[in-house]
């Protein structure tokens, strides 16, 4: 797995995208998706950042990213050292594990070629994973609002990939459904300014 730059045994111990498009509601929902394609890409910091593009059956495509590895000044690393001194994948690992999972292929033994894709008006070197294309899964998409330049907006990004052979496929779907219904989207967290108690001081003890 050169690619990621982790080793296969943490791999086996394992465990947003975003969105924008005037022309669906943007809201959180479960959708069953087809893969167009996956593929990694390094960022201008030596970060490297797993992109996954879906379609929806009416047509919608989604988006969802994953940041896989540090940059340059962590030393591409694809995991981190916990309070007990344990190497722990990061986040965005766990969740590629499950994407493979959900397409039913084994992460540690998935094809790959090179190829090159078009990011923000450029072309660059990919990573691309054939075996990828064309499977079909259930997404969790979560909304939520971002601070954009001051301008409060709704996106949205991928929480979970589930496999249509999970046992549990039925359940994992009503848990997010209802999960989505309590919370249609996520509102934008706001830091609590400090609050400070006044004291009076008697100033003829001094």
């Amino acid at each position: 797995m050169d690619w990621l730059n982790l080793d296969v045994d943490m791999l086996n111990e394992i465990k947003n995208g975003e969105y924008d498009a005037p022309e669906f509601e943007i809201k959180s929902d479960v959708l069953k998706v087809i893969v167009d394609k996956a593929y990694v890409t390094t960022t201008d910091n030596g970060a490297k950042r797993f992109d996954i593009e879906f379609k929806t059956e009416n047509g919608r495509t989604i988006f969802a990213t994953e940041y896989v590895t540090s940059g340059n000044d962590k030393d591409n690393k694809s995991y981190y050292i916990d309070k007990n001194g344990k190497p722990q994948p990061l986040q965005g690992v766990i969740r590629i594990q499950k994407f493979f999972k959900a397409c039913g292929i084994d992460m540690a033994k998935a094809k790959t070629e090179k190829t090159m894709v078009e990011m923000f008006g450029s072309q660059k070197e990919a990573i691309y994973f054939p075996e990828c294309s064309n499977k079909k899964m259930y997404i969790a998409l979560q909304a939520y609002e971002d601070d954009y330049s001051g301008e409060i907006k709704i996106k949205t990004r991928v929480i979970d990939f589930i496999s249509l052979n999970d046992e549990k496929l039925n359940e994992k779907i009503e848990k997010y459904q209802k999960r989505f219904e309590r919370t249609p989207v996520v509102p934008l967290k706001t830091k609590k300014e400090p609050t400070t108690t006044k004291q009076d001081v008697d100033l003829s003890k001094w």
